[in-house]
């Protein structure tokens, strides 16, 4: 019951996030974020049998936003990152083209090298 509730809830929205997602402009970068994130939630909750043809248009948005890259302060980036997780985990070996654009980007992310956060003495 929960599994047919909830592709129902996908086949609903999902056109309505792939819409958002696909909406150029940097004025709504968060939203789109949070689009990416929910879309693959959903495709988790749904499995590769239902989620895999958007999962792949979903991906095809993704690839464009990797191969232009981020801005330092772009938030959607780690929307994205954690996404494309989902989405592979959902995908499997179907997930494999996808790497090469990828790959990239996370190397990216984990050279940066930590910055130390000064945390405020709290003497109340």
């Amino acid at each position: 019951l929960l599994q047919s509730s909830l592709s129902r809830t996908t086949i609903t929205f999902l056109p309505m996030l792939k819409q958002l997602i696909a909406t150029p402009g940097d004025q709504q970068r968060s939203l789109r974020g949070k689009a990416f994130e929910c879309a693959s939630l959903l495709g988790e909750g749904v499995g590769k049998d239902i989620f895999a043809k958007d999962a792949h248009e979903i991906m095809q948005i993704m690839v464009q936003h990797f191969k232009a890259g981020f801005a330092a302060d772009d938030q959607t980036r780690e929307y994205i990152h954690e996404a494309a997780g989902r989405v592979a985990t959902v995908l499997g070996k179907d997930f494999k083209p996808y790497m090469s654009s990828l790959l990239p980007s996370l190397f990216t992310v984990l050279n940066q090298t930590p910055q130390e956060v000064a945390l405020e003495d709290d003497d109340d």
